[in-house]
């Protein structure tokens, strides 16, 4: 097979570690995954109809044609059907063709990961799928997962880069508010900055005037009220949650942190009056995304 003999919108380009790679205090072996976890998880994954077949696993690594793997890579992020993304170690690489991968496509991303993997800020409001290679019979139920993931992805199609959502959101009210959009990216840009720098609360600054620039932004709110939540200002906080909800009612991350906000109040002595334990946000969530695990066990202890 050429390059040029790739069918894309049947390729699934896995995004993940090569070979051994630490995660924890442990040493993973990232090509066995792939093998057994991730191939046949995604050739069982049929494509939507009127479409027949079923997706192609992919991994540069894999490829038996001559070429430079970079560009093959590149090719791949910006033009495979889907593209799953383990992170499990926080691998750079990974993390750098995730971001690739984020910009050149508003859908068909998932994000997997091993347990106790941590996720960065960045991606904190994107949904972070948990599987298990060990023991062995992990392996099949984390097949089924990954293969009713991706079938879901594809039957909805919705978006799941938090790069393009708020661009898309930026580019529309930027222009509206502002006559363009450099005083938005100049909030954003100065926002990141500030996190980088560990300045959380001029971060919280600039969020709040990005917002108010773009109120649809719902990545610019969600990262707001994730720094909200962080500082413990759950009042600030729910607020932000409650108003990308209304939004966007199939946001599954953020009904998960409404309800996470809700049970915070809820447990205080001096909660205010009419708050609820969270119990419905939650349950919310888990309807939209039956797999959060920390929604899961957030209603546990709603």
């Amino acid at each position: 097979m050429c390059a040029a003999e790739i069918d894309y919108q049947r390729s699934c380009f896995v995004i993940m570690p090569f070979g051994r790679k630490p995660v924890g205090d442990k040493e993973v072996d990232f090509n066995f995954i792939y093998q057994e976890v991730f191939v046949p998880a995604i050739r069982a994954t049929p494509l939507t109809a009127p479409e027949t077949g079923y997706l192609e696993p992919r991994r540069t690594d894999q490829d038996f044609f001559s070429g430079l793997i970079d560009l093959e890579m590149f090719r791949y992020l910006e033009y495979s059907r889907f593209a799953p993304a383990d992170i499990s170690g926080l691998n750079a690489n990974v993390l750098y063709e995730l971001g690739v991968r984020h910009r050149a496509d508003p859908a068909g991303t998932a994000i997997f990961r091993q347990a106790g993997t941590l996720i960065p800020f960045d991606i904190k409001a994107v949904k972070a799928f948990e599987y298990s290679y060990e023991p062995m019979e992990e392996v099949a139920r984390s097949r089924e997962l990954i293969t009713r993931v991706l079938t879901e992805s594809l039957k909805y199609n919705r978006p799941d880069s938090p790069v393009r959502v708020a661009l898309d959101a930026q580019g529309v009210h930027a222009a509206e508010q502002t006559g363009g959009r450099p005083v938005l990216d100049e909030a954003l840009r100065a926002a990141e900055n500030a996190l980088r720098g560990g300045k959380k609360l001029e971060a919280i600054a600039l969020y709040r005037e990005a917002v108010r620039l773009a109120p649809d932004n719902t990545s610019a709110r969600m990262k707001l009220g994730l720094l909200l939540k962080d500082l413990g200002r759950w009042e600030d906080a729910l607020a932000e949650f409650r108003e990308i909800a209304r939004l966007r009612p199939d946001y599954a991350e953020a009904l998960r942190e409404q309800g996470i906000a809700e049970n915070k109040l809820y447990e205080r002595a001096d909660r205010p009056p009419g708050t609820t334990s969270g119990e419905e946000s939650l349950r919310r969530a888990i309807h939209l995304s039956p797999e959060d695990y920390d929604a899961l066990s957030s209603l546990g202890g709603a």
